[in-house]
């Protein structure tokens, strides 16, 4: 074997150039053999995070590294490896850029996106998918364009902004149609599905979600499945028929588990106990909701305990616990402000008041639907078609209180 001296400067830093070469070169080789094996992959990642990341300070090393990130983007973010690898993506991008690689810059563009929705970082989401979009449209990449709006629309559903939902997966369904794309068009049809769902046009949101269902069964696409298999569960819950949605919800924990999904199984657990206590099995209900709150604090994943907190008082005050259901859902109004999601802040505080008014308290439901209608107005206005089942919501509320006989 050949021995370079430690005074070389030149063939020191050669070596070790060729080092982290070779390195990258060996998890490409890795990594087909042992894509579907978790406990390999959870063994190795940090080792194989470090080879990318010594491959970024590299430039010719930068294409090696490139495809290594690709690679175990799924990986990395169905594990909850978050923080970690929010890092790699920020160094990455800055590596494409250097590098010029336009290609690059917008598949990383769409990862550092899709991370950051699952972390809660919504501006930040929202900037890399604008990006995303104005990247790929000057590379005449259409089928990242498409991800990228129909991503985006999703999370507009999320937030109540229907409008600007609707247009953005409209016009990437109509780009995935396009390409030919079955990939694309499921996951539009599944997220035009929960738009209806949101809206209260429950039979067109479940043509949509079956559509985007069959889709990914004709494509042997597990991860697919699980996603429609939790919004046609969502959709039943909100029909409160919590018998046909705990099948759904057990295929979907079948399929988490099959692809080693961490992040989405608190959802899924969570979604559970909403149909159990939908059910009156609140004891079920209670132990799927700390499942669920055990995964989203190991992840830090802030969507997630607001939506536990909310659940929480849900099921306390279906239990007849009014104190502890208030408590619950003040926690869950602050946490829902503090991620500037508005349209789960009205939501979290329509319970609320339907909570006072059971206990009778109507000075404090008059207080809290007046906060809510204040918010909602704040939102986008009185007049917005977006709002319109909770503009409904707050009336009968509203109504109901006014009707009351007074003390």
């Amino acid at each position: 074997m050949a021995v370079v001296p430690l005074t070389d400067t030149e063939s020191c830093n050669s070596y070790w150039k060729s080092c982290i070469q070779n390195n990258l070169i060996y998890w490409h080789t890795f990594l087909p053999d042992h894509s579907a094996d978790i406990s390999a992959l959870d063994q190795e990642h940090e080792t194989i995070v470090k080879a990318i990341l010594y491959g970024l300070k590299l430039e010719p090393a930068w294409a090696d590294a490139y495809g290594l990130i690709v690679t175990m983007a799924d990986f990395m973010e169905r594990r909850g490896y978050w923080d970690m690898w929010h890092m790699v993506l920020h160094q990455a991008q800055t590596a494409a850029s250097q590098n010029h690689d336009e290609v690059g810059r917008v598949m990383l563009s769409a990862l550092s996106a899709r991370l950051n929705h699952r972390q809660g970082n919504f501006s930040e989401m929202v900037r890399d998918y604008r990006r995303t979009i104005r990247l790929a449209r000057r590379s005449n990449d259409v089928f990242n364009e498409a991800r990228a709006c129909t991503n985006l629309g999703y999370f507009y559903v999320e937030q109540g902004h229907w409008y600007r939902a609707e247009v953005l997966c409209c016009h990437a369904l109509h780009l995935f149609e396009q390409l030919d794309s079955d990939h694309g068009k499921a996951h539009t049809e599944n997220h035009l599905g929960m738009l209806r769902v949101r809206q209260n046009r429950l039979a067109q949101g479940q043509v949509h979600l079956t559509r985007a269902y069959e889709i990914w069964q004709k494509m042997g696409d597990d991860y697919g499945m699980m996603l429609a298999c939790i919004n046609l569960s969502a959709l039943f819950n909100e029909q409160e028929r919590p018998g046909e949605a705990l099948p759904w919800l057990e295929e979907a924990v079948r399929r988490a588990k099959a692809i080693g999904e961490e992040a989405w199984l608190g959802t899924i657990l969570m979604n559970m106990s909403n149909s159990f206590r939908l059910a009156g099995n609140f004891s079920e209900a209670e132990s799927h909701l700390w499942q669920a709150s055990v995964i989203f604090h190991r992840h830090s994943d802030k969507l997630g305990q607001a939506m536990t907190l909310d659940n929480l008082g849900l099921l306390a005050y279906a239990q007849g616990n009014s104190v502890e259901g208030s408590q619950y859902l003040t926690r869950a109004i602050e946490a829902w402000q503090a991620l500037n999601h508005g349209y789960n802040e009205i939501r979290a505080m329509s319970y609320l008041v339907e909570g006072k008014l059971a206990e009778k308290n109507d000075e404090e439901a008059d207080f809290w639907l007046t906060q809510a209608e204040h918010r909602l107005d704040q939102l986008n206005g009185p007049t917005t078609q977006d709002h319109k089942p909770l503009h409904s919501k707050l009336a009968e509320l509203r109504r109901s209180l006014n009707t009351r006989p007074r003390k």
